[in-house]
């Protein structure tokens, strides 16, 4: 996960199941920060990963897209951590 605070959670629901870049798009406005929700959460498959009932922690934009330009790539490997 990310060093970031949880803006938000949200519970997933059937019709977004094998639907990260559709989340992305809801909470974030672009599809391509699909691969944010996934790594921030822990899920390794994108497409199977999510499950209907399952809680997901969303940091708000603002602060990835801080991140996402204060880091070079080693940066921000070094910054997932797994709480």
């Amino acid at each position: 996960r990310f060093i970031l605070p949880a803006n938000q959670s949200y519970v997933i629901s059937t019709r977004d199941k094998a639907n990260a870049p559709g989340l992305a798009f809801q909470f974030y406005g672009d599809r391509g920060y699909w691969w944010v929700i996934c790594l921030y959460n822990g899920i390794l498959d994108p497409i199977n990963g999510f499950e209907p009932g399952m809680v997901i922690q969303l940091p708000a934009l603002a602060d990835i897209n801080a991140l996402l330009s204060s880091q070079d790539t080693q940066q921000l490997a070094a910054s997932v951590v797994t709480i």
